[in-house]
């Protein structure tokens, strides 16, 4: 049983390593993509400076309605 699912895994590491070398841009936008995204994200986390701190604050004033209830008729 453990032989088949290495089998397998060899099969379809052979077929992708196919695929990666028939297409070069294809393999490289699969790779380069989420490290690109990546540092974008942290580059924008990152650049948000430092959190502003607030004091007695009042939760309900931040609480808003979903809808206005005059305008229910």
């Amino acid at each position: 049983m453990k032989s088949t699912n290495v089998r397998h895994f060899v099969a379809l590491s052979k077929k992708n390593w196919i695929n990666y070398k028939r297409t070069l841009c294809g393999a490289i936008c699969e790779f380069a993509c989420p490290i690109l995204l990546l540092c974008l994200i942290m580059i924008v986390k990152d650049g948000g400076g430092d959190p502003v701190k607030i004091e007695n604050i009042q939760i309900k004033a931040f609480r808003q309605p979903l809808y206005n209830y005059a305008d229910i008729k």
